[in-house]
Parts: C-alpha cells; structure tokens; sequence
C-alpha cells in the first residue's frame, strides 16, 4: 500500500515538473517570435523611409536643375532633362515652320528680344525659315545655372531633317540656346546659336592706346567684342594684328572670323568690332596690342 502510495507521489511530481518545462518553453518561443516580428517591422519600417527618401531625392533631381558655378559650363548626363529641353526644342521648331509669328514670339527670350529689337510684326526676320517641317535631334547639350536668378541655360546642339509627306530628308547642323526658369516653370529660346549679350563699360590703357569696352556678344561659334579705341601714337593702328580673346575655362582664341574698323588711324579713336571663334565658352579677358582688357567682370558675368 505505502509502496504504491510512492509511486503515484513520484508519477505527480514527474508530471509537475514537465508542465513547468512546457510552459517554459512555451514563453521563450513567444519571446523570441516578439523580438523577430520587431525586427521583421523596425527593418520594414527602415525599408520605407528608405523609399520615401530615395524617391524624394529623385524628384528633386528630376525637377531640380543641379547648382553649377556661374562660370562653368558643364555637359548635360541627366537623361530626363536631355529629352526634356529637346522636346521643348522641337515644340519652338513647330511654331517656326508653321511661320507663326504670335507663338514664335511668346517663345523667345528677353535678352534676345531687346538685343535685336524683335517685334511680333518682324519676328519672323529673326527666327529660322524652313520650307518643310523639320524633325529636330539633340545630340549634346551644355548647362550653366544663374545662382542669383535660378535661370539654367542649356547650349543645345544636334541636327534638323527635312520632312515632306512624313519622309525624311535632308538634314544640317542646328544649334540653339533654351533658358529655363526653376522658378516659373517656364522656357525661352534664343535662336541662331545666340547665348548672351552683356553692355561693359570698364576700360584700360597704355603708351600705344586706350580701350574703353562697349560690349560683347557670345554665340556658341563665336564672339563679338566691341571696344572704343583711342590711338595715342603717330602712327595709324591695326587693333587686330596680334588681338588674342581668352576664356573662363583656360582655352584662348587668336581666329578672328570678322572684323569691322580695325584700322585706326593716328591720334584717332573709333569703335571696333572684332569677332573671334568661339566653342561654348566664357570670354574672360581681350589682348590688344599687348594690352590685356577684361571682357567680363564679376558683375557683368551674371546675366
């Protein structure tokens, strides 16, 4: 009988200890389930800030121009502003064929407007004349931002082909310059290779002659320079014999590809205009007889 009454006390507390066994594991299992489903949801979590933040970052590049340096041209590698700016491009082109002198001139920039007295009755003398529609193709493009006016301009070059009857025909280089506004959203053209423009009025000397700079105009091919000239000497002067243009990006131009009054003559002074190649550049300083005149200024370089 005590023998039996024993084993049913041994059976119990076997019983007892494996229930707290169970139940001990049964609290660690969900312990450690806890402790996976909060780092399963802090990564999820982690996952979607990403998200948000990478996607945040994306539209600020696709809707914000980069900062550049005002005195820096930089090549164009964001694809979505690439087909952008030829896109809006080949809608100023639309206009162009159709000879709509109203949209033609709702399209063009101020400065170009203002620099060659552009009027919505003579627009069409200022623009470029196709006797077909034209498909444009961008094939590179050059960027330089404005920090104080959020004005990015944006040095196109590619090529226009021919179209009649949805065939293509001929094609020949075509270059244009596309403002764009971050601001107002909204874009301007300056036609036939046109960059900007800007009235200077510094000037300089020495024993031979005095230089008080006019103005100058920059294209993508080339730049205009126009400079009063005084000749101090006895003699009469051939401000081109020598004149070298340099650029902002390290480059310097002695092609002079015109020239207007280049001759002065003794004790004369005149204005003279002299046109040197240019390849997208910044002109920065001019050399006249020696003499070095800065084209551009702190000041005037900002358009």
């Amino acid at each position: 009988m005590k023998k039996g009454k024993y084993v049913l006390i041994v059976i119990g507390v076997i019983l007892i200890v494996l229930l707290i066994i169970w139940g001990i594991t049964l609290n660690i299992r969900q312990d450690r389930d806890n402790n996976t489903n909060n780092v399963n949801n802090n990564v999820e979590t982690m996952d979607n800030a990403n998200a948000v933040a990478d996607a945040n970052t994306i539209a600020e590049e696709m809707f914000d121009p980069p900062v550049l340096d005002n005195f820096t041209i930089e090549l164009v590698t964001d694809r979505d502003m690439f087909y952008s700016v030829e896109e809006n491009v080949s809608t100023y082109l639309q206009s162009v064929t159709d000879r709509n002198a109203e949209e033609i001139y709702k399209f063009l920039d101020e400065d170009y407007i203002q620099k060659f007295g552009v009027t919505q009755e003579n627009v069409l003398e200022h623009v470029e004349n196709y006797s077909t529609s034209v498909r444009f193709s961008a094939q590179e493009m050059y960027q330089m931002l404005n920090v104080d006016t959020q004005i990015t301009t944006y040095y196109v070059v590619g090529f226009v082909e021919s179209q009649v009857f949805g065939d293509l025909g001929d094609t020949e280089d075509y270059y244009v310059t596309l403002n764009y506004d971050a601001f107002n959203r909204t874009f301007s053209i300056m036609p036939l290779k046109y960059m900007f423009a800007n009235t200077i009025d510094h000037e300089a000397e020495n024993e031979q002659i005095k230089v008080t700079m006019k103005q100058y105009v920059t294209y993508m091919d080339r730049v205009e320079v126009t400079m009063t000239i005084q000749n101090k000497t006895a003699n009469q002067i051939d401000v081109s014999n020598g004149a070298t243009l340099s650029f902002y990006e390290g480059d310097t131009s002695n092609n002079i590809v015109a020239k207007n009054n280049e001759i002065v003559a003794a004790g004369a002074s005149q204005d003279v205009t002299l046109t040197f190649s240019n390849n997208i550049q910044t002109p920065e300083n001019i050399t006249i007889l020696g003499l070095e005149v800065p084209v551009i200024q702190d000041e005037t370089i900002k358009k």
